[in-house]
């Protein structure tokens, strides 16, 4: 062979090369458009979970207050313990929960047995004095000068006798 055989031959090679790099970047580009639009379709879908999942356990609440099965400060209640206003944990609700929240609330007995529930309750009245008084007892070793976030820290080291208290008394929301 010639050396301009060779010669020929190697700028048919470059020219070539030339062509795949041109494709190469093109399909580069594409790719990362195509990476930008399913992240906006995944953000958009996210998005549209929050929004569905938000607008289905207010929707509950706010029949459940219509009917007359909660108070609206139960209702107000509910939205910060099932924490609906944070995008994580509002799709991780299941309407199923809050159906069960609500009858619970329901089977309470608003007549008459004030803040401490029924006068027939005692159990009830207990649970609260006691969170009352161990409140106190975390204001007085704490300096703090709150009584509601005190009875926040004192009813989350307490389920028990938080439970028992929410289901006696039903919930207050505490700020």
């Amino acid at each position: 062979m010639s050396e301009d055989v060779l010669k020929a031959q190697l700028d048919e090679i470059k020219r070539q090369n030339d062509e795949l790099k041109k494709q190469l970047d093109q399909e580069a580009t594409s790719s990362a458009k195509f990476k930008a639009d399913l992240e906006t379709r995944e953000k958009a879908d996210a998005d549209a979970r929050v929004a569905s999942a938000r607008t289905a356990v207010k929707d509950k609440l706010e029949t459940a207050v219509k009917d007359g099965r909660i108070l609206p400060a139960q209702r107000e209640a509910l939205f910060s313990l099932l924490r609906v206003d944070d995008d994580t944990a509002v799709v991780g609700i299941k309407l199923s929960h809050v159906d069960e929240l609500v009858a619970a609330q329901d089977r309470r007995d608003f007549s008459g047995g004030g803040a401490n529930g029924d006068a027939d309750n005692p159990k009830g009245q207990e649970a609260s004095q006691e969170l009352a008084n161990k409140a106190y007892e975390y204001m007085s070793k704490t300096g703090e000068q709150n009584f509601a976030a005190a009875l926040t820290v004192v009813m989350r080291a307490n389920r028990n006798l938080a439970e028992e208290h929410i289901f006696s008394n039903g919930l207050v929301q505490t700020h």
